[in-house]
């Protein structure tokens, strides 16, 4: 306002245009007004500078000059007593003669050179050209009122100028480039100003900040930014961005934004968005109102609503009060990306476990020997426990085994495996079943058959030595006054399918060799009345079985040694592939990486294995672990292991 009525004393109200379609700028005043101070107006061909009445006052200074030097040279160029001319003292006549071919004169105060007609000539021109000039400012001089008293007034102080309503036109721009600038500005400049503050009103629109009676000045420091009521942005350091009423933010190059929001001074580079939100370590962002980074959590994010971040280089998407899940996340493929639900599912499937609708872990159960393991480590640990059982039986199996049996079966002569019992004097095979004896029949026959058998033949070998020392008539007798032989005995009753009570003493009556008397025959044994005789079994025949019942108690004794022998291979291998993957296990379990890679040799009476298996850290507390391993043996033996842990 007090700008406007400055410019109003001093100007007329707006600048006029001249019939020629110049603008004109009339000072104020109803009887003009004097523009004091003007600085001399550059005085060049185009310079549209005003000028003032010391630079008029010379140019009519020099006006005067030009007239007295002409008057002058009028003077010395008029001829005297015909054609002559002066200098150099004295007189010289040409008698109407022309002075040609002479060169230019030297001009200057002192010079008495006779000047050329060209000298001249540009003497005349630039004489013409003053006269013209002079006309013209004598013009001008003649149409300025004389009386300036009125043109410009000051007040008692001398520190206004009082135009009266006059107009100051054709006044060049003035200096708006320093501070110190006394220059006057022009219409023009004032309207351009005019034009950006109303771009500004424009814009300011858009933009609003409102205060109470309490609000105080926002303050900022080297380069920073402060918006709002007592806003503070880095005041003792620098770069800092603050926005919203009360917002703080004092670490360098740190961010608050919304009212409240706070970023301590020690949080360098912190980054606060939300009302109240707060951020005490450095390179801290808390996204979210009340949303809150601890000095103890360094380059930490808490994200959401009232969610705190209290560890080192974490991401926090709640409190200790409010916990969120964090949805709609895509499956982690590289080693440092988040694992999703679908994908611990799928790891836990393979073992039998499942994550429930609550997001608990229902862990695998293992059937392993009639019991029910929760863990894989009791259930390989079950599993231990019944090899190692097992070994101890197959042990106690084999030292049976070796103490009935020798160490290998032997091969006879014809080709036949022959399986030797153990002993160094033999061993009697007891408890044997009654074998068939049949055609084709392989099984083994005990002493009782064989003792029906001796027996039987005992009968028939006396009867045939009665046949023989008997007279023809009387063997005739004997031989129609015997009883029919029993055919079954012989092809399908009690004797013939091996029953020993079937040979008896009364059957055959013969002798038998016991193991007490040496093989002699006994007293009681002694000759009775022969019996009837049987028919003649061939000693060939017996002979031929008793190879048939020998070489299928080897063929058997032979296969259960194999396949014991087999078994006893199997289960060092088993040995050898735990011994293996409990050395690997025990070099991976200490390593504090995320990626564990081991490997493990076992050995056991005679078999090799190897062990190799990979473990994954999938968090950085450790909590959850997941593995896979392999075992394999020399003799081709595989196995795969597959495990995820999980603590809490």
């Amino acid at each position: 306002d007090r700008v406007e009525h400055q410019l109003r004393s001093v100007f007329q109200d707006s600048p006029a245009t001249r019939t020629d379609g110049l603008n004109q700028l009339n000072l104020a005043g109803a009887n003009g007004m004097v523009l004091g101070n003007v600085a001399n107006g550059l005085i060049a061909p185009g310079s549209r500078d005003a000028v003032n009445g010391g630079q008029l006052h010379a140019v009519e200074q020099k006006i005067e000059r030009n007239r007295n030097e002409i008057d002058g040279l009028r003077d010395q160029l008029e001829p005297t007593d015909g054609a002559r001319l002066t200098g150099m003292g004295g007189l010289i006549d040409f008698d109407g003669a022309r002075l040609t071919g002479i060169d230019d004169a030297l001009l200057s105060a002192d010079s008495s050179d006779a000047v050329t007609g060209r000298q001249l000539h540009a003497s005349n021109h630039q004489i013409g050209e003053n006269k013209q000039d002079i006309d013209k400012l004598r013009a001008d001089v003649d149409d300025l009122d004389p009386d300036l008293g009125n043109v410009v007034k000051f007040t008692a102080g001398r520190s206004l100028v009082e135009l009266e309503g006059a107009r100051i036109v054709g006044l060049a721009a003035g200096d708006i480039s320093s501070i110190g600038s006394t220059d006057a500005v022009n219409g023009g400049q004032l309207f351009a100003t005019n034009q950006r503050m109303g771009e500004l009103e424009d814009q300011s629109r858009f933009i609003k900040v409102d205060t109470d009676s309490f609000s105080e000045d926002a303050r900022a420091g080297s380069l920073g930014i402060a918006v709002g009521d007592s806003a503070e942005a880095s005041p003792t350091s620098q770069g800092g961005v603050a926005l919203g009423s009360y917002s703080k933010a004092m670490g360098v190059n740190s961010v608050a934004l919304g009212r409240g929001s706070y970023v301590l001074e020690i949080a360098r580079e912190g980054f606060a968005l939300g009302a109240s939100s707060r951020v005490e370590a450095s390179h801290g962002v808390a996204l979210g109102a009340q949303a809150q980074v601890n000095a103890s959590a360094l380059d930490s994010v808490a994200l959401g609503y009232g969610s705190h971040a209290d560890q080192a280089n974490t991401v926090s998407i709640g409190n200790g009060l409010v916990k969120r899940r964090l949805v709609n996340v895509a499956n982690g493929r590289s080693a440092n990306d988040a694992a999703t639900v679908g994908q611990l599912r799928g790891a836990l499937a393979t073992l039998g476990g499942e994550v429930d609708t609550n997001g608990n872990v229902v862990g695998p159960i293992f059937a392993v020997q009639g019991g029910l393991q929760h863990t894989v480590n009791d259930a390989l640990t079950a599993l231990d426990t019944a090899v190692i059982t097992n070994g101890t039986r197959v042990d106690r199996v084999e030292h049976q085994l070796r103490s009935v049996f020798q160490d290998s079966p032997a091969t006879r002569t014809d080709g036949l495996n022959q399986l030797n019992l153990a002993g160094a004097n033999g061993m009697v095979l007891g408890n044997v079943g009654n074998g068939l004896i049949a055609p084709g029949s392989r099984e083994a026959v005990n002493g009782g058959q064989l003792h029906a058998m001796e027996q039987r033949l005992d009968g028939r070998i006396d009867g045939l030595e009665q046949r023989v020392d008997t007279p023809p008539q009387g063997r005739a007798m004997a031989t129609a006054s015997a009883p029919t032989p029993l055919v079954a005995e012989e092809e399908g009753s009690g004797a013939v399918s091996g029953t020993p009570e079937a040979a008896s003493a009364g059957d055959g009556g013969g002798r038998i060799a016991s193991a007490d008397d040496g093989g002699k025959p006994s007293k009681a044994d002694a000759p009775a009345p022969a019996p009837t005789p049987t028919p003649q079994v061939s000693t060939a025949d017996l002979e031929k079985m008793l190879a048939r019942a020998n070489e299928y108690t080897d063929d058997a004794i032979k296969g259960v040694e194999q396949r014991l022998d087999k078994m006893d291979k199997r289960f060092n291998r088993l040995a050898a592939m735990n011994s293996a993957q409990s050395a690997m296990a025990m070099n991976t379990a200490g390593l504090a990486t995320y990626n564990r890679l081991g490997a493990g040799v076992g050995y056991s009476d005679g078999e090799s294995a190897m062990a190799v298996g990979y473990q994954r850290v999938l968090n950085e507390k450790g909590s959850a672990t997941f593995s896979l391993n392999g075992a394999f043996t020399n003799s081709g033996e595989q196995s795969v292991g597959l495990g995820v842990g999980i603590g809490w």
